[in-house]
């Protein structure tokens, strides 16, 4: 004859292990999303903030916009395949890109944005990156008026440019996949420990 006592223990046992089990999953899972979701929040920041402030070196002459790549931190765009940049006329056509980009386009030709946006990308590298684009419209330089024309060669005769600054995911994904296996090895130690 079963112990009714040892029957009821065990159900109320299992129970709680399921209970805890359900429990720590929800919170596994929600943790999960919002750390990825704040993640991408602060990525895509600082990837706009750089757009913005690479959109700002941009100068209007008399003869054009000054661009001046070399203003640029190139080897943060040199041929590592991390991070690219493009900029384009209004007409579409490309005016300068990244060592990175090898001579590929990052993207096709932009719709206008007058605010930063940023987007999924596949990479050339065929990489998963995120792009921030934006079109400006540069301030003339006071100084730009006395310069002599064809003083300088990176003027390009536009009203306005567009920029597209992309940058590799990898490491926010790599963030990501150790946060995942960390929150798996707690509820399975958490599943071991109450069974």
């Amino acid at each position: 004859m079963k112990n009714p006592l040892r029957s009821l223990r065990w159900r109320l046992l299992i129970g709680m292990i399921v209970s805890v089990t359900c429990v720590l999953s929800i919170v596994d899972v929600v943790t999960y999303l919002r750390v990825q979701a704040r993640l991408m929040r602060q990525f895509d920041s600082a990837l706009a903030d750089r757009t913005v402030t690479m959109a700002s070196l941009f100068e209007r002459t008399p003869q054009g916009i000054d661009l001046e790549p070399s203003k640029f931190n190139t080897s943060e765009f040199a041929k590592t395949g991390k991070q690219f940049y493009q900029i384009w006329r209004e007409n579409g056509t490309t005016i300068a890109r990244s060592p990175s980009l090898d001579q590929r386009d990052l993207i096709v030709a932009p719709n206008v944005k007058p605010k930063v946006h940023v987007d999924p990308i596949i990479l050339p590298n065929g990489k998963t990156g995120r792009v921030a684009i934006v079109t400006v419209n540069p301030l003339a330089d006071i100084d730009d008026s006395e310069r002599p024309e064809g003083s300088n060669q990176s003027v390009v005769p536009a009203k306005q440019v567009t920029l597209a600054v992309a940058q590799d995911t990898h490491l926010m994904r790599t963030s990501l996949l150790h946060l995942r296996t960390l929150l798996i090895m707690m509820w399975l130690v958490t599943g071991g420990v109450l069974s």
